[in-house]
């Protein structure tokens, strides 16, 4: 049962790291986009 959780732990830890990555690479991409129009 313990190391059942440990594992889910780690796993939605990963998860969220993941998505903190790519929510970080979609917002520089959108903030490059618009920096790109208004010039």
């Amino acid at each position: 049962m313990l190391p059942a959780v440990l594992f889910k732990v780690k796993f939605i830890e990963l998860l969220a790291g993941k998505i903190v990555r790519l929510d970080k690479a979609v917002l520089f991409k959108l903030l490059a986009e618009s920096r790109a129009n208004h010039l």
